[in-house]
């Protein structure tokens, strides 16, 4: 009478064939996940080649000792938590005192709710994508605050109100951090930019 048990009945070691299939499996999945990285990084920094002559910009480039982050991150959403990451942010310098922090989504400016760029006045120090539950009213109006040229010029005299954001809201969508050191925090809300520093 045949016997229809199998190396699993006796929990023996898996034969070498099967082993060797297994570990296939995984350094195929590994390669295929770096080869996809390697080309969703080569497809992201050639939009940001074609933004860059849109606004006649460059991709900002920092001293090692001075980057504390990413000038490019992947994967913003302006939205709710569960709504899918569609964008790449990234600072891009016109002059001096001029920097833009810009949002693009397949090779396009893009962003759902406010403009797809915004005007910074100071050096950027790298960005990083985070979730907070934080009151509105510690942010305030991107707007509001005066540009570089302004601050230098008149100091505190002349400079418009700031405005806060709404007491009782709070941030839903991601924030964007930029520096670590001295941290300025960028978020999106109906339609304006809003920021908040902490040191």
């Amino acid at each position: 009478m045949g016997s229809n048990l199998s190396w699993r009945d006796f929990k023996m070691t898996p034969p070498p064939l099967i082993v060797a299939m297994k570990l296939e499996k995984i350094i195929y999945c590994f390669f295929f996940g770096l080869a996809l990285h390697s080309y969703s990084v080569w497809a992201a920094h050639t939009e940001i080649s074609q933004i860059e002559k849109q606004l006649s910009c460059k991709q900002v480039q920092l001293p090692v000792e001075e980057i504390e982050g990413s000038m490019a991150v992947y994967g913003y959403s302006s939205g709710a938590p569960r709504e899918k990451p569609i964008s790449t942010a990234f600072w891009c310098q016109r002059a001096e005192h001029d920097f833009l922090l810009v949002f693009l989504k397949n090779g396009n400016l893009f962003h759902a709710q406010c403009r797809p760029y915004l005007h910074w006045p100071w050096v950027p120090h790298g960005l990083k994508l985070i979730r907070e539950n934080w009151a509105l009213s510690d942010f305030m109006y991107l707007k509001d605050i005066p540009s570089y040229s302004q601050i230098d010029d008149v100091g505190n005299k002349g400079k418009r109100k700031i405005r806060r954001g709404p007491r009782g809201a709070s941030t839903t969508g991601m924030i964007v951090q930029d520096g670590t050191s001295f941290v300025n925090y960028f978020y999106c809300f109906r339609g304006d930019w809003m920021v908040m520093q902490r040191d």
